[in-house]
């Protein structure tokens, strides 16, 4: 779950359709929700998963400030190169609407605790990921995306930050800390 806000200016903009309606005049700024669903499996050395973004908009919505609902299905697998590195490369699957991305990257991570991720996204664009891993369950990191293509003269890339907290199961919670409650629950 997070907040969004969307701006966008029309005077940076050349509309092949002025009547359009999804196109507003002027600078228009706009704050909402956001929230995001996934699942994922993972083992110790494989990883896959799915998630949709943007679940509370509609898939058929075109308004330039609403985000569009996106889909996702990735997978993982982690090559130890030695008791300290790990190299995991992966691919993602993207939707939107009717556009279709792959995405392919390879990550390297140093003693499960910093992780430097490089990214190729069809058709041209480019990313890199940089992670910490803070405490146990609590993970920051900072990713840049840049496309090549004939659209980055009006994007000059992506920042993202994210901040991860990973909550211990109940299971495991009881197990180690309630075990008088262990034979009733589990």
């Amino acid at each position: 779950m997070g907040v969004l806000n969307n701006i966008h200016d029309e005077s940076d903009f050349f509309a092949r359709d002025p009547g359009d309606e999804a196109i507003t005049m002027g600078v228009t700024s706009k704050t909402m929700p956001d929230f995001d669903f996934g699942f994922e499996f993972n083992t110790r050395y494989v990883e896959i998963g799915a998630a949709s973004t943007h679940i509370t908009y509609s898939y058929k919505d075109n308004n330039l400030l609403r985000p569009m609902r996106n889909f996702y299905v990735y997978s993982r697998v982690k090559v130890p190169l030695d008791p300290y590195w790990d190299f995991i490369p992966g691919v993602t699957w993207h939707n939107t609407r009717k556009l279709n991305t792959y995405e392919f990257n390879a990550a390297f991570r140093y003693n499960n605790n910093v992780c430097v991720n490089l990214v190729y996204r069809n058709p041209v664009n480019c990313g890199i990921a940089l992670g910490l891993n803070i405490t146990g369950g609590f993970r920051v990191a900072y990713s840049y995306d840049y496309g090549f293509d004939s659209l980055s003269a009006y994007n000059d890339g992506s920042h993202e930050i994210t901040i991860l907290y990973t909550i211990p199961s109940l299971k495991n919670y009881v197990q180690t800390k309630l075990r008088f409650f262990r034979w009733k629950m589990f």
